[in-house]
């Protein structure tokens, strides 16, 4: 992320991990994956990377995009500048492993039973 703005970016803001299918940010198929918090200032001229760690939701599948959009809660003063705020999709693939338990064998002992008798 970058301040291409005149003065500092003050104060803190969040960035959001957001996953879409259709690669369209801002309709209803988007999924936040998570958000990161910047907590201090930046300059005019200054950039800065951050990295997290998300989970995907189980079961997806096929071509996904993936976007961040910094000051996704509008905390910081930009003037008619939002419309910068996201990054261009990112395309991604998404397959599931699935688990696939089977049975090989069943096996069994045979046991013979005596009865006694007692007096």
């Amino acid at each position: 992320m970058s301040n291409d703005g005149q003065a500092a970016a003050a104060g803190s803001w969040d960035d959001q991990v957001i996953l879409s299918h259709d690669g369209v940010l801002g309709n209803s198929d988007d999924i936040v994956l998570g958000t990161v918090r910047r907590g201090t200032s930046l300059a005019a001229g200054a950039s800065y990377a951050q990295s997290g760690s998300f989970t995907l939701p189980v079961h997806l599948e096929g071509g996904y995009s993936i976007f961040v959009k910094t000051d996704s809660s509008a905390e910081v003063n930009e003037p008619d500048t939002r419309a910068n705020n996201a990054s261009a999709a990112q395309p991604i693939s998404l397959t599931t492993s699935y688990s696939d338990l089977s049975v090989e064998a069943v096996g069994y002992r045979r046991t013979r039973r005596v009865a006694t008798a007692s007096t």
